[in-house]
Order: C-alpha cells, then sequence, then structure tokens
C-alpha cells in the first residue's frame, strides 16, 4: 500500500470516517451525562509500629515494619465489621443511604509504597457523604485500634509467669549441669544429660529475650507510644467528580471508533481486487494506455474542448488523438473514411471532445450517437430535436441530409433520433452497414458512441469500425473494467486499438498534486511500516 493508496481510501471514506466517529463521540457524551456524579473523598492514616512483636519480628528493621503494617491495616479497614459501626455512626446523616457491602464496594485502603502510610478513599454520589464516610471509617479504625492495645493489658501476667518459669527453669538445668561438671569421671548416660542440660539453659534463655520483648511492646502501645494507627490527614469535602469523565470517555469512544472504521476501511481494501491506477486497468484488460483523462467538474462544461484550449485536459485529448494515430499506423491515418467506435460509461464525453480535437487538427469528423440505450451527444453540443440515426434504421434516407452542423469547424452530428431503444436490434441490419458507408464516404473520420463493453451491441457497432477504443472510467463503473466483455470483443475479430481511463478529479489530484520524487520517498517509507505491521 503506497501514499497514493492510503489518500484514495481517506478520500474515499473520509464521510464515514467523520459521520461514524462524531456519532461515537455525541452517544458517548450523552451516556456520561445519563450517568450519576460520582465523588471521592481521602483520608490518610499514619501508622507507629513501635518495637517489633513476638515470631521473628525483631529480624525486620522499624522501616520495614511499618510497611508490612500498613499492609496489613489497608486490609483491616476494609473489614465488614469496620463498615458497619461506620454506617452506625452515619444513621441519618447521609443524603443517600447505603449498606455495608456497597460501602465495602466504593471504598479503596492503599499502602503507600515503602512508606507507614495508608490512604483511605470514598466514594459516594454525594461529595457531602463522601467526606462524612472517609472521615468516620478512619475515626473508627483508629478507635478499634486502641481498643486492640487496651486489650492486651490482661495477657501481661500471663507473660510474666512465663518468664518466671523460664528463669526458674534455667536455674535449676545450670545447677544441675554443675554438680555433673565436678565429678571426675561421668558414664555414658552423665554425659548425655550434660548434653540435654546445656540445650534446655539455651533454650531457656532465648524464650525469656522474646518475652521480655513482648512485655515491652505492650508497655509502650498501652502507653500510647507503641503500634499504632492515627490520622495524618482528614478528608475534605471534593470540589469536582471523578466519574463520568466525559471528556476522557468521548474521546477514546472517537479514537476506538475511528480506528475501527480505519480498520473496516484497510480490510475492505485488503478485498478489493479492482483496479487502483489507469496501469492496473490496462493490465488487466491486457490493451495499451493510450491516455488518462480527467473527468469535467460539476461546475465546468463537459465539451472542455470546445470551451478551452491551453488547459490539461484539452492537452490530455491531443494525446489521446496523437497516440491513436501512432497505435493504428500512419497509413492507416492517411486513409480516409476510417471509422472509430468508442464505448463506456464516460463514452459519449470523450467521443465528442475527440472529434472536436480531430476537427481542429484538419480532419472532417462525423460523429454518431450510435449508444441507443442512453443517447447524450445532442444534450452536449445543445443540437436541436431531431430525426437521427434511429430514422435512417427504419427506412432508406440520405445520411447527410440527416447531419448537423456544430460551432467547431469540420465537424458534423448524427444524433440518435427518436425512440432510440426501439431500433437497438437494427444495429446489426444491413442498413446499419450502407449509413455507416455512406458516412465514410462523405468524411474523413466517422466515430461512434457506443454503449457499455457488457452490451452486445457494442460488438456489433465495433465489428462495423476499423478500430475500438475502450473507455473505463474508475470512478463511476468497474463493470467497464471487466475481462469478459474485452473477450466478447476479442471473439468477433475487433481491433481493440487500447484503452482511455478517465479520472476523477480527486483522483488526478492525487496522481499529480505530490511530486514524484516525494512521493517515491513517502511511498517507500509507508510501504516498510505497512510490510512491519503485517
Amino acid at each position: 500500500m503506497n501514499i497514493k493508496r492510503v489518500l484514495f481510501l481517506l478520500r474515499r471514506w473520509w464521510l464515514i470516517l467523520l459521520v461514524g466517529t462524531l456519532l461515537a463521540a455525541g452517544a458517548s457524551y450523552m451516556v456520561s451525562k445519563a450517568q450519576p456524579k460520582l465523588y471521592e473523598a481521602t483520608a490518610l492514616l499514619q501508622v507507629n509500629p513501635g518495637l517489633p512483636d513476638v515470631g521473628g519480628g525483631g529480624n525486620f528493621s522499624e522501616y520495614q515494619a511499618a510497611s508490612t503494617l500498613a499492609i496489613q491495616d489497608a486490609r483491616l479497614l476494609r473489614t465488614t465489621d469496620v463498615a458497619q459501626v461506620t454506617l452506625a455512626s452515619t444513621s441519618g446523616q447521609l443524603s443517600h443511604p447505603l449498606d455495608a457491602a456497597t460501602l465495602l464496594k466504593n471504598t479503596q485502603a492503599t499502602p503507600l509504597p515503602q512508606q507507614a502510610l495508608v490512604t483511605l478513599a470514598v466514594r459516594a454520589s454525594d461529595p457531602n457523604d463522601a467526606q462524612l464516610l472517609a472521615n468516620t471509617m478512619a475515626n473508627t479504625f483508629v478507635q478499634s485500634d486502641t481498643l486492640k492495645r487496651r486489650a492486651d493489658a490482661p495477657y501481661l501476667d500471663y507473660l510474666n509467669q512465663q518468664i518466671r518459669y523460664r528463669r526458674n527453669d534455667e536455674a535449676a538445668a545450670t545447677q544441675e549441669e554443675y554438680q555433673l561438671q565436678q565429678k571426675k569421671t561421668l558414664s555414658q548416660a552423665q554425659l548425655q544429660r550434660i548434653g540435654v542440660l546445656i540445650e534446655r539453659i539455651a533454650d531457656d534463655g532465648a524464650q525469656i529475650g522474646e518475652l521480655q520483648n513482648a512485655i515491652q511492646s505492650i508497655d509502650l502501645r498501652l502507653a500510647g507510644t507503641g503500634s499504632t494507627a492515627s490520622i495524618a490527614d482528614v478528608a475534605q469535602k471534593p470540589s469536582s467528580p471523578i466519574a463520568p469523565r466525559t471528556a476522557i470517555n468521548v474521546l477514546v469512544a472517537a479514537v476506538l471508533t475511528l480506528l475501527a472504521l480505519l480498520g473496516i476501511a484497510l480490510l475492505t481494501d485488503a478485498l478489493d481486487t479492482s483496479p487502483r491506477t489507469p496501469d492496473d486497468v490496462a493490465v488487466r484488460l491486457n490493451l495499451p494506455l493510450l491516455a488518462t483523462i480527467s473527468s469535467a467538474i460539476p461546475s465546468s462544461p463537459a465539451l472542455i474542448t470546445k470551451e478551452e484550449n491551453l488547459s490539461s485536459t484539452v492537452d490530455e485529448y491531443r494525446i489521446l488523438d496523437i497516440n491513436l494515430r501512432f497505435a493504428t499506423g500512419i497509413e492507416e491515418q492517411m486513409r480516409p473514411g476510417r471509422a472509430l467506435t468508442i464505448g463506456g460509461t464516460s463514452g459519449a464525453t470523450v467521443a465528442a471532445n475527440l472529434a472536436i480535437t480531430a476537427a481542429r487538427a484538419g480532419l472532417d469528423v462525423i460523429l454518431v450517437d450510435a449508444n441507443l440505450r442512453r443517447p447524450t451527444v445532442q444534450a452536449l453540443f445543445d443540437l436541436p430535436q431531431r430525426t437521427g440515426l434511429t430514422s435512417l434504421l427504419r427506412a432508406d434516407n440520405d445520411p447527410l441530409s440527416l447531419l448537423q452542423d456544430t460551432a467547431g469547424p469540420n465537424l458534423r452530428v448524427l444524433t440518435a433520433g427518436n425512440a432510440p431503444t426501439e431500433a437497438i436490434d437494427l444495429l446489426w441490419s444491413a442498413r446499419m452497414r450502407r449509413v455507416l458507408a455512406a458516412l465514410r464516404d462523405a468524411t474523413d473520420l466517422v466515430i461512434l458512441n457506443a454503449p457499455e463493453v457488457r452490451y452486445p451491441d457494442m460488438a456489433a457497432l465495433s465489428a462495423l469500425s476499423d478500430t475500438t477504443l475502450l473507455v473505463a472510467d474508475m470512478q463511476n463503473d468497474s463493470r467497464s473494467m471487466s475481462t469478459t466483455g474485452v473477450e466478447r470483443l476479442l471473439s468477433c475479430n475487433v481491433a481493440l486499438v487500447g484503452v482511455v481511463v478517465v479520472l476523477s478529479p480527486a483522483q488526478r489530484i492525487l496522481q499529480h498534486a505530490i511530486p514524484l520524487t516525494l512521493r517515491k520517498k513517502l511511498e517507500g517509507l509507508w510501504g516498510s511500516l505497512y510490510q512491519g505491521a503485517k
């Protein structure tokens, strides 16, 4: 995929991309506005671990112990007991009452990394409710922590009893071990007993140290200086809601929709096997590309060669005229009475402009509107309604008497005439051959405006002509690029001289708006990115 194809896709899909993105953004905006507002109030709790507790805590530093305790307190904050006490304390004060499960769902307790701090965030549909619930919940937890510290007081007596027991046991074991050591000879059993006593003395000493640390920790907590939780910062009333985030929701919806539509466009483009450039058309039809013609914009006349002389489109028809001469041969061009059939969706416009171009070049030209399915030559030249080709096909009249002069030199027109569709079958008749023979004898070049290649009358007209030129409109008709019609013409021994491709103004801009050197660099860059993405 190259840069021109990307620009083509954007031009082709821009309306769908724009409307889809705007619809998604509008829907997201309405949904966000319909959702209830949600406010968040945050309180900050500080944890002071005091001395380490029993059970190996003495191996942690105070900094590590604080972080560990903060994690534990964050879990304890979001418990049903704390939520129920909080709701009982705020009963009758909330604008929107709620239950404990909803409160816990809207509560987030987070320990700050590597710090002795815990953030308590509570969300509610009212800013006053959020502030009240956050502060009440924090106070509830601090009070429960204080009650827990006071509950440790009866445990001191038990710890002191354990210390006395261990000291007495240590003294007894020490005395017994001393007595055994005083003997001169010891039996194997006595040696084993000394080993047991030494282990018991060491164990008693270790247990006494841990019990003393536990008693000291409880004493500190009872004094308010040990493992405690306190409120470092109370929750403030939130000034703005945290949800819904309308701007972010609209932006995300718009971006996702745009990406999805772009993906659909790229997928459609990948599955599209239709020709993308004039060269692709020529390759598909297996015909020489004689010229590319810009279609007329709505505000400009279709017969551009009639109105102007120096425009780029007029030069394109000059190039087509020259290429036709080289394609058919010089000797063929010198022979008078040649017939050229031009068929395609935009065949009438190409045939009319080419006829004007050839007439300006000095040839005597007759343009015949043989597209009885959709005759348009009369309207292009703004000619009066008169009898034309259909009258000649129904009766033996003089073809030259029905020719109409145009404003330009050396150009006459034979219009389709009245009730053209009823005379389609007569295009195969002997009268059609006689009409064409009479026109050949009276001019240098006869140009037949034929229907699209998919119709059988295109083959009939081409068989009567010396050469046939196909017109492929990349904007309006993919059927004109079908190989089936070309194969049908070739089976009739038609001399297909080549194809001319009609481009829309936007397609022509994509062909020439970007300088060639820059376009190649952009195409190379885009190609590498595209292959990398694949």
